[in-house]
């Protein structure tokens, strides 16, 4: 399809559409719970005859021959199949961060309605996949390095371009975002959605984010002589947070 649509923010909001759809479809596949040999055979004309609740499905749709063949193909699956359908997932949205940072200087280029349209159908369709266990690592690593990239380009776009603004902004909020590691768990609502694992995805991501803010800084107008001394104190002080967040992630039984 990206030789046949010029415009590849269309073309891959077009493609990760089209992905949301087979998800969805698999999604509603698993759904759907075949009824076994016996329980068919208990259905019977006299059991309809005497007024009895039937167990099965009403809707055609679920009593569909269709849905079990295509229920039992999904079960069936081997594993590369369900890892080459997030491998597509992850490969849009790689195509386009790769083709946003090959173009960050022109933001004439840049269609940052479809750009949100495609992260955001990115992570729906990572949702999907959570739902019929289609994930793995990577997939939900991205995720956190994918939310991470789309506030650096929020930025970007607010302060059209200034690399200043944007990676003390960035600076700031890497050093926030890493210590609240150290909170995060003991708040109710954020203990019963993320585990260990994804705490560790984001110390990966603040890594990410840092080495971001080291390249951005070195990118400054500011004189070389400053640009090396706050990225020894930046890399310093980032360094010291995700290095004692991890030991103190160890250190916790309760997550």
């Amino acid at each position: 399809m990206f030789d046949q649509i010029k415009n590849i923010y269309l073309a891959l909001t077009i493609n990760s559409l089209l992905l949301t759809g087979i998800f969805y479809l698999v999604y509603k596949v698993f759904k759907f719970k075949p009824q076994s040999a016996e329980k068919k055979k208990d259905i019977s004309l006299r059991r309809v005859l005497a007024g009895e609740r039937m167990t099965a499905p009403k809707s055609p749709y679920y009593n569909s021959k269709t849905m079990e063949i295509l229920h039992g193909f999904f079960v069936a699956m081997p594993s590369w199949t369900k890892q080459l359908l997030e491998i597509f997932n992850v490969i849009l949205i790689a195509v386009l961060i790769i083709y946003y940072i090959t173009h960050v200087g022109n933001f004439a280029v840049v269609n940052h309605l479809l750009y949100r349209a495609v992260i955001a159908t990115f992570i729906t369709n990572v949702l999907l996949l959570k739902k019929v266990g289609y994930n793995s690592v990577v997939q939900n690593l991205v995720v956190f390095l994918v939310i991470n990239f789309a506030i650096y380009v929020s930025l970007f776009s607010y302060f059209n371009g200034d690399v200043g603004s944007v990676v003390s902004r960035g600076i700031i909020r890497n050093i926030v975002s890493s210590s609240m590691i150290f909170y995060a768990h003991r708040v109710p609502m954020l203990a019963k959605i993320f585990t260990r694992t994804d705490y560790m995805y984001r110390i990966v991501a603040s890594i990410g984010a840092m080495i971001i803010n080291v390249i951005l800084l070195m990118r400054t107008q500011l004189s070389g002589q400053l640009v090396f001394f706050l990225v020894l104190v930046y890399l310093g002080l980032q360094s010291m947070i995700i290095y004692y967040a991890a030991r103190y992630l160890g250190k916790i039984e309760n997550i």
